[in-house]
């Protein structure tokens, strides 16, 4: 081979690993779509993910990107023993809203497939019946439909049901779709990780927890009247009237 002709191909070797290499860099975050998302984890808006440290700092670019922070990577929040990964949205209700008005057809009504109880016996915490709350805005919905107790259902009037409707209306704000209420038993998982989460939403431009009472989307079986709450300062949980007014935050799946 002449020289000439080994001088291009090493030019063309370089470019090739040059392309390569861009190839292998062009997501947002230092984690591809395809990798594993751990607790703590920022997604961005291309899938791709970068873990949070005290040390990470993000563009004003990146953070307009930032989709959510992964809290929660298992399977007891799972309905079918699947595992499951779920990211809390940057964003809360900035002020407190009503799970249902009084006048929703689900206000006075005990929602069976959205039930999810809690129970404290020491240290740990055990949940039981729906902890998957990803559809249970439907399942409420399916609920109203069959149900003689009431007119049916009238979850298309958003109005109604104001901190469903902040979920539902979320992916507009977010520019992507999934987006939920969480039931009781996933909304303690994100209590549970309060501290590396709530300090990764900060430096993303993110809304802080604080010591607010945010909903669930879980009914309370004590009460056709109640729904659960949780506390995110020291993770209690409390059994309140539908109509009462809370705080509300979003979740999704990964």
């Amino acid at each position: 081979m002449s020289m000439r002709n080994k001088i291009l191909l090493l030019l063309l070797i370089l470019l090739c690993a040059s392309a390569c290499k861009h190839e292998t860099n062009h997501y947002i975050g230092t984690k591809s779509p395809s990798e594993k998302k751990d607790v703590g984890d920022i997604v961005f808006s291309d899938g791709s993910a970068t873990p949070y440290t005290k040390e990470l700092t993000l563009t004003d670019d990146q953070k307009k990107e930032v989709l959510a922070v992964i809290f929660y990577t298992g399977r007891a929040c799972s309905n079918k023993n699947k595992k499951r990964t779920l990211g809390v949205g940057l964003h809360f209700l900035p002020q407190r809203c009503a799970w249902s008005l009084s006048s929703a057809n689900g206000a006075k009504l005990c929602v069976d497939s959205i039930v999810c109880t809690a129970k404290r016996k020491g240290k740990r915490i055990t949940f039981k019946g729906d902890v998957d709350g990803s559809d249970n805005f439907v399942q409420l919905a399916f609920f109203l439909r069959d149900s003689d107790a009431c007119s049916g259902d009238d979850t298309s009037l958003s109005a109604l049901y104001p901190a469903f409707d902040y979920a539902q209306k979320y992916e507009a704000f977010s520019f992507s779709e999934g987006w939920y209420l969480p039931s009781i038993a996933e909304l303690y998982e994100l209590f549970a990780h309060k501290s590396s989460v709530e300090d990764a939403l900060l430096l993303c431009g993110g809304t802080s927890f604080a010591d607010k009472w945010f909903w669930s989307s879980s009914q309370c079986s004590s009460s056709r009247l109640n729904a659960y709450d949780l506390n995110f300062i020291a993770g209690d949980w409390n059994e309140n009237n539908k109509f009462y007014e809370e705080y509300v935050c979003v979740i999704r799946e990964f």
